[in-house]
């Protein structure tokens, strides 16, 4: 299968199909955007994921990824309904020593699970991975809509003190919301269209 695999005339016919059935059209679009953007990237996440990227599909609990990597990667779970995410963007810069992380989530639901926190509850695994790497977090939601949802926001750090000291629960990140249509105009227009079906 390749990345265009979802972008194909019998998957918008699939969407249209699909519009009667909230689960099969999430499915459907969820698919759709994650094709679009391993092919056309994601600047919605960051300038460093603009152009075509690395398309690597996992069956973990997370991905396996090389502290020497360099680029930008798009990993997409196997696994159906996978906790936390449905795709993470990696961009790894070795000659500035910097690493880019980002959970993405898609949903044209008006309320989700904590994707936020499950994402979140393995972040020190990218720690030990890029040691000596400037890690920056990020998280983006891929909405229907994006009515009234501040566009971008910086989320403080959560820390615990504990008797021996302070530890970071979570690490600072910026999150970032994007509609549909905002990745693609063509896979959006699909979706209203399904909607109004």
């Amino acid at each position: 299968m390749n990345a265009t695999h979802f972008l194909t005339p019998n998957w918008y016919e699939s969407l249209r199909l699909a519009g009667s059935n909230p689960s099969m059209l999430g499915f459907f679009t969820e698919q759709m955007l994650l094709s679009y953007i391993s092919v056309t990237g994601c600047p919605s996440a960051g300038p460093e994921f603009g152009g075509q990227l690395k398309s690597v599909f996992f069956q973990t609990k997370t991905p396996v990824v090389s502290s020497d990597m360099n680029g930008s990667f798009l990993y997409i779970p196997t696994s159906f309904n996978f906790e936390g995410v449905d795709a993470i963007l990696v961009s790894v810069n070795q000659g500035k020593k910097e690493a880019v992380i980002v959970g993405l989530q898609i949903t044209i639901s008006k309320t989700h699970s904590d994707s936020e926190g499950k994402f979140f509850q393995d972040w020190q695994r990218w720690e030990d991975i890029f040691r000596g790497l400037k890690i920056t977090f990020r998280f983006l939601w891929i909405l229907e809509k994006i009515d009234g949802k501040i566009l971008e926001e910086d989320v403080e750090g959560i820390n615990r003190s504990l008797k021996s000291g302070s530890r970071q629960l979570r690490p600072p990140f910026r999150r970032a919301y994007t509609s549909v249509m905002g990745i693609s105009k063509d896979i959006g227009t699909k979706l209203e269209i399904a909607r109004d079906a």
